[in-house]
């Protein structure tokens, strides 16, 4: 009997893992989402004049802005944010 509280521990204690690791990768597609929406917000801001050399540094307030707006925790937006500096570099 104990052998099978065991193993019913054992799945239980998968299952969460595996529901915690999906609701993770649907908040990061949020935060995806976030990112597109602070894009499309500076680039309305450059249009009504705000100085286009300032492109990234005001996309990545806006993100920052607009996701704690939607209520993502400090470490999500921090995390997001440090995977898109080191993102992979192009060199042309």
């Amino acid at each position: 009997m104990a052998k099978i509280d065991s193993l019913l521990s054992a799945l239980q204690g998968e299952v969460q893992r595996i529901t915690d690791e999906k609701a993770s990768l649907d908040r990061s597609e949020e935060l995806a989402e976030v990112f597109l929406e602070a894009i499309h917000k500076t680039l309305r801001d450059i249009k009504l004049g705000a100085d286009s050399d300032d492109f990234p540094d005001l996309t990545v307030i806006n993100f920052v802005l607009l996701a704690a707006e939607k209520e993502f925790d400090v470490r999500s937006i921090s995390s997001f944010v440090k995977a898109l500096k080191e993102g992979p570099e192009e060199s042309f």
